[in-house]
């Protein structure tokens, strides 16, 4: 499902149901989907980290920690966002067409060696590769995709 509009204010009031006050809900780490496409959000410590997976290519990226007055989070060196309009979706893309992604329940915690290497660097992180095969995941602590909403 795609939702195509601006990030104004208005537009988040107006369009898809997402009130400005769902709009300023923190992120909920966790695993979402839509479609033939899935995305992790991860955190460590006060570290936030986004993975996506789509067509053989897994793209791993660091999310600005402080979202703007309308709760917009920024994925690092892309031109992409996050928006948490309630617990059980995440709005991802660029701003002018925002893709809506539903929680997937019951995901292993755990995180692969790029999410690892996302969630420990202190720069900007961005890393894409094409994945054959099954990618492996090393265990973590329970708290990275856990039900948790995250404190700013």
């Amino acid at each position: 499902m795609r939702i195509l509009y601006g990030l104004s204010a208005a537009a988040l009031v107006t369009l898809g149901g997402v009130g400005t006050a769902g709009a300023n809900l923190p992120l909920q780490v966790g695993a979402y989907q839509a479609e033939n496409r899935s995305v992790r959000v991860a955190a460590l410590n006060n570290r936030l980290c986004v993975q996506f997976f789509a067509l053989g290519t897994i793209v791993t990226a660091s999310i600005n920690r402080s979202p703007d007055r309308l709760g917009i989070y920024s994925i690092h060196r892309m031109n992409q966002v996050l928006v948490q309009p309630d617990v059980r979706s995440l709005l991802i893309g660029p701003p002018h067409e925002l893709v809506a992604y539903m929680r997937v329940e019951n995901v292993p915690p755990g995180v692969n060696l790029f999410m690892q290497e996302c969630l420990t660097s202190r720069r900007d992180y961005l890393n894409q590769t094409n994945a054959v095969g099954s990618l492996e995941f090393v265990p973590g602590p329970a708290d990275l995709y856990s039900d948790r909403i995250l404190e700013d």
